[in-house]
């Protein structure tokens, strides 16, 4: 169930403390509106309910606005059973200028009208607090919530005030565990420390240092501890204040103050001035370890032999070479022995004493290695040992390993046991791609060369160019082609020709006719070695 001020409730409140104006709550508004999920928050901007959703207006009596503290007031709807029959998940607040105080968001629930022997109707009673700063004065409620509800104060109270009074029976005054609340200097500025204490019966617990300034020096500083109500719960309410003498006094709500003083604070220092016991667990437990002198104690004058002890020795020693059934070791001298037994432990483990270290395994143990490379060698332990590996031929079905081929064997193309590398793949192959170019294969295929060129607009006058390779054949060219190419035909026969007696680094061409010359170019494709 979500619950929250208006921002038009806020408003008029802050309108109202501004003008010192009085805030009255005029009326309660129950309503079923469509789909309102009440586990959500409130809209905090939203109007009242459309006319069609109201189900019920309660005017609110005066007597029935009561205050819990000077910052929370409470209003209260009590609907007889003679109202019904409606259903309602929103519950307003309205003051008597129509402004949305306060809102809250219920489960959907029933009211019904008594109509008998028809059906039993149902009372309704509806709280609405409100919480802000001075919100009594502001308001002006001057009643006690506890006089117009069902009134537990009483009896409340008295648990409160007997369980306080039980604690002061026990811790006294006050009584301040350890550092708890006490007063230090951290550099330039003062602080309280955390811990717990209790003052006049009533638990004081802090869990962090809380931050003080004093005001001018020197001054005293006092706890201002009371109990407080705080909604529907009675709590620990405490302050630090300063002044040279204080007294426990009792506000205006009746609620009674109790002060003591902490710490005097001056330019040379601090002075503690809180009772302090040295308590730091479970009381029962520092009643059972405490620590002084009990004339009444049996324990004055027990004697060994009272408790049957008389066959132990008196005498006690820190020598660990002490060889005395008359002395009794100390702890000092039990912690020595431990010490030196734990430090040959760890020589042992270690290996630093020889005991520590094996010479040779019980049992000799195989390394192997097994894969692509295999190989053992026995190790026991006496000695370093070289494993010598041997290594699997790769093949199409096993893994192995293998060397990298030569060129000679790359080229030859019949060892099938060795690697070859990209480098060898390549090796000798190289081309030009120009308009007289070559490209020449790797040496793995002999290094076959493919060239070409063009002998550009020459006379076909039965004349020979001459044509230079544009790279040397090493030993055989095993075709020379040309061809004519012309922009137009001619009306006489052309053929092209190589003269006989060809170099491995050129040719000659020309171009042969029956009657008539023309002009063209001699393009041209040849391969060898």
């Amino acid at each position: 169930m979500g619950a929250s001020i208006t921002l038009a409730g806020e408003s008029l409140i802050a309108q109202k403390q501004a003008a010192h104006a009085g805030l009255q709550v005029a009326r309660f508004i129950f309503a079923n509106v469509p789909g309102l999920d009440p586990s959500g928050p409130v809209d905090r901007a939203a109007a009242k309910p459309a006319a069609a959703n109201i189900v019920y207006t309660y005017p609110l009596p005066p007597d029935n606005a009561g205050y819990v503290n000077p910052n929370q007031v409470v209003y209260s709807a009590q609907i007889g059973s003679d109202v019904g029959d409606w259903d309602f998940n929103w519950i307003g607040i309205e003051t008597a200028e129509n402004v949305l105080l306060a809102v809250a968001y219920v489960p959907v629930q029933q009211k019904r009208r008594n109509v008998p022997p028809l059906q039993i109707g149902n009372n309704l009673t509806r709280n609405f607090l409100v919480a802000f700063d001075g919100a009594q004065a502001l308001t002006g409620i001057t009643i006690d919530a506890s006089t117009w509800q069902h009134d537990f104060t009483v009896r409340l109270a008295g648990i409160d005030e007997r369980e306080r009074l039980s604690n002061r029976d026990v811790y006294g005054r006050a009584c301040f565990f350890g550092s708890s609340l006490q007063l230090e200097k951290v550099g330039n500025a003062y602080q309280l420390k955390p811990g717990t204490a209790y003052v006049e019966g009533i638990r004081l617990v802090r869990s962090a240092a809380l931050a003080v300034v004093p005001p001018a020096l020197p001054a005293t500083a006092w706890l201002d501890v009371a109990l407080q109500r705080e909604l529907n719960d009675v709590v620990a309410s405490w302050a630090i204040v300063f002044g040279a003498d204080k007294t426990d006094y009792s506000d205006s709500l009746g609620v009674k103050h109790y002060l003591v003083p902490i710490a005097d604070i001056a330019a040379a220092g601090i002075t503690d001035r809180r009772p302090v016991e040295a308590i730091n667990g479970p009381l029962v437990q520092q009643w059972a370890l405490r620590t002084g002198d009990y004339e009444l104690l049996r324990a004055r004058a027990t004697t060994k032999e009272d408790v049957k002890l008389g066959n132990i020795p008196n005498a006690i020693s820190d020598d660990v070479e002490t060889n005395s059934s008359a002395v009794l070791a100390t702890t000092k001298a039990v912690k020595s022995l431990g010490t030196a037994i734990w430090n040959a432990i760890a020589n042992i483990v270690s290996g630093a004493t020889v005991v520590g270290k094996a010479t040779v395994l019980a049992t000799p143990r195989k390394i192997t290695v097994e894969g692509a490379v295999t190989g053992n060698v026995l190790f026991d332990g006496s000695s370093d040992v070289k494993l010598t590996a041997v290594v699997t031929q790769a093949s199409e079905t096993t893994v192995g390993g293998a060397k990298v081929a030569t060129q000679v064997q790359t080229d030859a193309g019949s060892d099938d046991t060795a690697y070859i590398t990209p480098k060898k793949l390549r090796w000798g192959f190289t081309l030009s791609l120009g308009t007289n170019g070559y490209i020449v294969f790797p040496s793995w295929l002999a290094g076959l060369k493919f060239q070409w060129g063009r002998v550009v607009s020459v006379a076909l006058n039965q004349t020979f160019y001459t044509v230079t390779f544009p790279l040397a054949y090493s030993s055989t060219i095993f075709h020379i082609g040309p061809q004519i190419a012309m922009t137009n035909f001619i009306s006489d026969n052309v053929t092209v020709l190589t003269k006989l007696g060809h170099t491995l680094t050129g040719f000659q061409v020309g171009g042969d006719h029956a009657t008539t010359a023309g002009t063209g170019d001699i393009p041209w494709f040849s391969f060898g070695i």
